[in-house]
């Protein structure tokens, strides 16, 4: 996504700086970083960055796809200030009456993370 457009990915050949920080530079394409080691679904932190626990294989998953983003929007973004760590939207405060720090209609923020209630 280049300002707001999709736009075939740059080669990375000559400058490794276009990869986004958790990917690498591999035959002039950014990919994630690597996945398909053992994680803990019920813990977020324990895959790479840019990555997600698989909750059916139990597996570190590249960010996107079927179940990449997990609580997050599909495009693994958030509403208002929040980020998406591949599974769940961060940054939220409880009970917060500023917007850009709650969580989407559903869900709770509990430790940071928003959940499903």
């Amino acid at each position: 996504c280049v300002d707001g457009s999709c736009m075939p990915a740059p080669d990375c050949s000559s400058d490794p700086s276009l990869c986004p920080s958790t990917h690498t530079c591999q035959s002039g394409q950014c990919v994630p970083p690597d996945t398909g080691q053992n994680c803990d679904s019920n813990d977020p932190t324990s895959c790479p960055e840019g990555t997600f626990c698989a909750t059916e294989t139990k597996t570190c998953q590249a960010l996107g796809g079927e179940n990449g983003c997990g609580f997050c929007n599909a495009d693994c973004t958030c509403p208002g200030k929040l980020t998406c760590n591949g599974f769940l939207c961060t940054g939220c405060v409880a009970f917060s009456a500023d917007p850009d720090y709650s969580c989407p209609a559903g869900q709770v923020c509990f430790l940071d993370f928003c959940m499903a209630f």
